[in-house]
This record gives structure tokens, C-alpha cells and sequence, in this order.
């Protein structure tokens, strides 16, 4: 494990689907190379799914890759394909699925690959533009593979526990509506990594995991300036002009005041009333 002296953060950003709501898209700013190592083990024996065939280009060739449907191509070494594609820069759409999936099932797969990927029955998918301007975005079917990524993230620092029960906490604590998205930061200082994010209102600050510790849901309200700031940081992220985030500025800050003040008035009422 690599010692950190200071804070380090990493962004990375969940979205839940609202085609099929169990299942949640994560952009993480994982190579596809670095994704093929740390998943050697589950992706031995898969099949891929790539749409469109042609951006593979030459290396289509190389992968064995051949076609199952129009603009959809069925590769043996997924490995293989994930290494290419990050070598490549290539702009695709991967749907991996179990080595107990028949050339039949492939083959319908494919055909309805062309409409659309989130009904596929796959283990793992990965598609060009993340969110926050990251390469890809990752889904992953089987509770607790999206946390081992995490940990590669956190440069080996484990959350402990079964990582799918600690997933589905997180996701439950988290509390996404179909279609929307979250940020979150990830994390790092000595030995320690923590996985955290902001509430709707962006006055509280939510510590979702801790290394060793799991999923804890701890949250703490902040001041007016590290609340601005966290919004900035989100509007930031989400539109890189920063221009929304200046000009809902002055109304974050009066909505901020005003209920800071609002609390006051209760509270002072509440003594009062003693």
C-alpha cells in the first residue's frame, strides 16, 4: 500500500438508470487496461458484445472478432478487447457476458444490442463519455465487482466486509431516483480512504465508506463558505464554463441564509418558550 501524507481526491460519479432501475452506471477514472487486470479472474472465459464492429478498425482482425448482427461484433479474449480499446482511444459500447451464455442467446443479444444495452442480461458493460468528462462509464450486475474498482482507486485500502452487502448499503443510503446522478469524491490520506458525497440540499456532507469500516452514512453539516465551495465544485464538474455556477451563486447563498436564519428564529422560540 502507498503511504499518502495529505488528503488526495479523486472524483468519480454514480448515475442510476432509468431504463432499469437496479442498475447504477459508475465513470470512474479506471484505464480499461488497469479494468482487464484487476477483473482477469471473472472475464477468463467471457464473450464481448461490440457496437459499433467497426470502430475496432484493424485490431478487429486481431481479437478474432466476428460478426453476430449488423455493427455488432462477438470477441472471445475480453481481456484482450478491454487493453485494445483503451490503447486505441476507441469509441464503443461492450457488453460481457458469462462463458455460459449459448451462441443462440449471443446471437439475440446482439440483435437487440442494436436498440439498446440496459436490458441485456451481461455481467459487466462499459460505454465511451462518462460523466464529468471521464473516458468511460462502467455497470456491473454482480453486487460488490464496481467496490473492487473503488479499492484499486484507493490504492489497495479495503473497505472490509462482503463488499456486495457493503454496496448495497451504500446504494440504499445514497438514495438515487431512477435518472439521476451523484458525485462523489474518493478519499485518500495515510492509510485511510473514504468514499464521500453531498446531500440534495448541499448543506451536509455524507461519509458513505470508510476503509476497514464499510458503509457508515455519516453525515455533517457545513458552514456557509465550505457549502458554497462544495457547490462550486459540483457546478464546476457539471458545467465546465463555471458560468451556472456563478449565476446561481447569490441565489445558493440567500436560500442558504435564509434557512440558517429560519432555524435561529426556531430555536430561539423554543428557549423562550421554556
Amino acid at each position: 500500500m502507498l503511504a499518502v501524507p495529505s488528503p488526495v481526491a479523486t472524483t468519480l460519479w454514480v448515475r442510476r438508470s432509468n431504463v432499469t432501475p437496479a442498475l447504477y452506471w459508475w465513470s470512474l477514472p479506471l484505464p480499461l487496461a488497469a479494468c482487464a487486470d484487476l477483473y482477469a479472474t471473472e472475464l477468463a472465459g467471457c464473450r464481448a458484445l461490440v457496437r459499433p464492429a467497426r470502430a475496432l478498425g484493424t485490431r478487429a482482425a486481431a481479437l478474432g472478432m466476428r460478426d453476430l448482427a449488423p455493427g455488432v461484433g462477438s470477441v472471445h479474449d475480453v481481456p484482450g478487447l478491454l487493453r485494445a480499446v483503451d490503447m486505441g482511444g476507441v469509441g464503443c459500447a461492450i457488453a460481457i457476458f458469462p462463458a455460459s451464455r449459448s451462441e443462440k442467446d449471443l446471437e439475440r443479444a446482439a440483435q437487440d444490442m442494436r436498440h439498446g444495452l440496459e436490458r441485456q442480461g451481461f455481467t459487466m458493460a462499459v460505454v465511451a463519455k462518462g460523466d464529468g468528462g471521464l473516458a468511460h462509464r462502467f455497470a456491473f450486475r454482480v453486487p460488490g465487482k464496481v467496490l473492487l474498482a473503488v479499492e484499486e482507486l484507493a490504492l489497495e485500502r479495503r473497505f472490509g466486509g462482503n463488499l456486495g452487502q457493503v454496496e448495497m448499503a451504500f446504494l440504499q443510503g445514497l438514495g438515487l431516483r431512477p435518472g439521476q446522478r451523484a458525485r462523489l469524491t474518493l478519499m485518500l490520506a495515510d492509510d485511510n480512504a473514504w468514499l464521500q458525497g453531498m446531500e440534495a440540499g448541499g448543506h451536509r456532507r455524507v461519509r458513505y465508506l470508510e476503509s476497514q469500516n464499510g458503509y457508515v452514512g455519516r453525515s455533517e453539516e457545513l458552514g456557509l463558505r465550505a457549502a458554497v465551495g462544495e457547490r462550486m465544485r459540483d457546478s464546476w464538474h457539471r458545467f465546465p464554463a463555471g458560468a451556472l455556477a456563478l449565476a446561481t451563486l447569490p441565489v445558493f447563498i440567500g436560500a442558504f441564509w435564509a434557512r440558517n436564519t429560519r432555524a435561529r428564529r426556531h430555536d430561539a422560540a423554543q428557549h423562550s418558550g421554556r
